[in-house]
């Protein structure tokens, strides 16, 4: 049986940010040593990113006195605004689901038979999932699960589980609300990790429907799912729970060793019936420029090719499960309506995580 998702809807919080204010803010930091300005002002220059949104105003407060009543200190404490922030960003997203997504397809909340909800920057109990439930009419039989600290890759467990949702269940109809508040976890030390991390990431959240049926308007066809891990590269990206915020590991050599194992990663794939010599689309997750350059060169991707991701990462960064959504949608928005094709969608989460699928547009 066949597997769809619907054109994402996204939701960024009313702050933003150009990459230089965040630079600026970064370098006031007094603690920072010659090399290590030296450090941060290259990180920056080279992120590929323009802008970045944000549930905090810090980043704009010169006065010291005045932003230290804006930094969240404890965990305890970032969690608390997440448990809001998050949830406001869920309202917005479902808002845009019934203005543009259901009416395109002709279906109302009642119809939606799961939701499923994805965050790797915050946890609650009960899940923010059970909030959604409460304030939208949905069915009483609905299913609700919640895929939490996965890290950049999360949607795709998402998508798993969809699809054998909708492949087991016909007429099921799978809510995805992936929502990331990244900047929640943002410290001003100057360990290279942590300085390559407050460069990339942003917040934002993205919704899709998942279905047996070929929706209305522009979609994709999942064709076949294929994980990876990288167990010698795992220290490379991690993600653990900190006393203040959560804490990530992120080495400069993540890039070389995703794109050294990108080719083995995806030799499964290729019996779904899809050629790889065949693709024509390519929907990454915009991790950061040095990842996709690397994808770029060790999937021989044209430069047009890379245009959604590359302009996702300029326009809001990396934002964690998001992000791939964000890249789709600016995938379909701008493709031509009457071209269609083969094409993969990739993922990069801790472990080493590398998530593939293949698709038909």
């Amino acid at each position: 049986m066949p597997v769809f998702i619907t054109k994402p809807v996204t939701a960024t919080p009313t702050e933003r940010y150009t990459q230089s204010e965040i630079m600026a803010f970064m370098l006031e930091d007094s603690s920072l040593s010659e090399e290590e300005e030296r450090k941060v002002k290259a990180v920056y220059k080279e992120s590929g990113i323009g802008y970045r949104h944000s549930v905090l105003s810090r980043f704009r407060i010169r006065d010291k006195a005045l932003r230290k009543n804006e930094i969240p200190e404890s965990t305890r404490q970032r969690m608390e605004i997440y448990a809001q922030e998050a949830l406001n960003t869920g309202l917005q997203l479902m808002e845009s689901l019934q203005t543009e997504t259901l009416p395109e397809q002709g279906i109302n909340i009642g119809h939606i038979t799961h939701l499923v909800w994805v965050s790797c920057t915050g946890m609650t109990a009960p899940g923010l999932e059970t909030e959604i439930l409460r304030r939208f009419p949905f069915h009483e039989s609905i299913q609700a699960t919640a895929f939490n600290f996965l890290g950049c890759h999360g949607f795709f467990h998402a998508l798993r589980y969809g699809s054998s949702v909708v492949q087991s269940e016909p007429g099921a109809v799978v809510l995805v609300l992936c929502v990331e508040l990244c900047t929640l976890h943002f410290k001003t030390n100057s360990t290279e990790d942590q300085i390559l991390a407050n460069s990339l990431f942003g917040d934002g959240g993205a919704a899709t429907l998942i279905l047996g049926d070929r929706p209305s308007g522009p979609s994709l066809e999942i064709r076949k799912q294929v994980q990876k891990y990288v167990h010698s590269s795992a220290d490379q990206m991690a993600w653990q729970i900190g006393e203040h915020g959560f804490d990530m590991r992120l080495s400069r050599k993540l890039p070389m060793s995703v794109s050294r194992h990108i080719l083995s990663a995806l030799d499964k794939l290729w019996d779904a019936g899809i050629q790889k010599d065949s693709l024509n689309a390519w929907i990454l997750h915009p991790g950061g420029k040095r990842i996709l350059d690397m994808l770029q060169t060790a999937l021989n991707i044209p430069d047009l090719g890379m245009n959604p991701s590359r302009e996702v990462l300029r326009l809001v960064g990396n934002v964690s499960s998001a992000s791939v959504l964000f890249a789709l949608r600016q995938f379909l928005e701008t493709k031509n309506e009457q071209a269609s094709g083969n094409g993969l969608m990739l993922g990069i989460g801790p472990g080493l995580a590398i998530e593939s699928a293949v698709f038909v547009y």
